[in-house]
């Protein structure tokens, strides 16, 4: 079982917990979870690099000259790939796509993975109740040095979006802000120290499996105890 301690706002431990849920206790596989994280890098690449071709060249619709008598090569169009501003054979368009596709279930396991590999290391960190009193940095900041996890790159995992603490870290370079729902297995490698509101637990645990807790005996009604 992996336990974890939980803080306060003011930096004090209060207790530590079990995390019993099996989806929290998954062994690392590195191929897996390279393979999800290559396919997340990619749906999010776009690629702009665009050439025009000879038919989109603008001009280019007149004979440059007669087809015999000249001495010169035979030219049909001065937006010819062949001459000096004109069309590019065969050059990037943007209508690539990089997109990789990736199975749901090995998706759910490579994130499960990651973060049982992260609170094994003791790099995730639970708090309670997150809340800021106002949407400003330097509070932010303060609850941080609090915590002892200021400077370090954090990933901020809350059970529901919190517009303000989003504000509040978009002037600290090292911070990223996420839900429960929403958080990937690219953010957890991104940062350093996971730090996830104590209510969110469930939330992940939910994803990973992917089943309620009805038909399911995998999730603990409540994994922390």
């Amino acid at each position: 079982m992996i336990k974890l301690p939980v803080y306060n706002l003011e930096g004090k431990e209060t207790e530590k917990v079990e995390l019993k849920d099996k989806s929290f206790s998954v062994d690392f596989n590195s191929a897996l979870v390279h393979q999800v994280v290559v396919s997340l890098q990619n749906n999010k690449r776009v690629y702009t690099a665009q050439t025009k071709t000879r038919g989109e060249v603008k001009g280019g619709g007149k004979k440059p000259w007669k087809q015999k008598g000249t001495g010169r090569a035979r030219a049909g169009s001065i937006r010819s790939p062949l001459w000096v501003g004109g069309g590019i054979t065969f050059g990037p368009r943007n209508n690539r796509n990089y997109s990789t596709k990736i199975n749901k279930k090995a998706g759910r396991l490579a994130f499960a993975m990651v973060l049982a590999k992260k609170s094994a290391e003791n790099e995730v960190k639970l708090v309670e109740n997150w809340k800021i009193e106002k949407p400003k940095t330097k509070l932010l900041s303060s609850m941080l040095d609090k915590l002892g996890i200021s400077g370090q790159s954090l990933l901020l995992v809350t059970a529901e979006s919190n517009s303000d603490s989003k504000r509040a870290a978009r002037n600290l370079p090292k911070v990223n802000v996420q839900t429960a729902a929403s958080v990937s297995t690219l953010d957890l490698l991104s940062s350093k120290i996971v730090l996830i509101e104590k209510e969110a637990i469930k939330t992940l645990g939910d994803r990973i499996s992917r089943q309620s807790e009805k038909k399911s005996k995998i999730l603990n009604p409540n994994p922390l105890k």
